[in-house]
């Protein structure tokens, strides 16, 4: 290959990962909260609680699709061990779409693998961050 070819293709490398940094630096990131969920067995009273194994996180730009389709949405892993019953409970989500409105739902799992329902609908709005246009007739 000649040492102009050699240059191209390096320009074209540097072009491709400029190009993948700026999509990463891009992507949004949030922290969901909500307070550990329990599992009472099932029984007369008292019926003592079953430690929720994980939560099941999803989300989608369709609140509407989100609050009534359980397969819709990008489903996310839960990481480490769930809050005990009544405690606070989180997770950091990365990677969401950037000058979007983004729908948050959760469920427990107990360690048989029965999920509760969906929790309520949160919402987080990422803003435009692109910048505005130069100014070009300045006189």
């Amino acid at each position: 290959m000649s040492r102009t070819g050699k240059i191209i293709l390096l320009l074209a490398g540097v072009v491709i990962l400029a190009l993948i940094g700026y999509e990463l630096v891009k992507a949004e990131t949030t922290t969901l909260h909500w307070t550990g969920s329990y599992d009472p067995k099932p029984g007369p009273p008292p019926r003592p609680a079953v430690k929720v194994a994980t939560y099941q996180i999803r989300y989608g730009l369709d609140s509407t699709k989100l609050a009534n389709d359980s397969t819709y949405g990008t489903f996310l892993p839960y990481p480490g061990v769930p809050a005990d019953s009544g405690k606070a409970d989180s997770v950091l989500v990365t990677g969401l779409p950037t000058e979007s409105v983004v729908y948050f739902s959760v469920r427990a799992v107990d360690s048989s693998g029965l999920a509760d329902g969906w929790s309520n609908i949160a919402m987080r709005k990422f803003p435009d961050r692109t910048p505005p246009a130069r100014v070009i007739d300045l006189k």
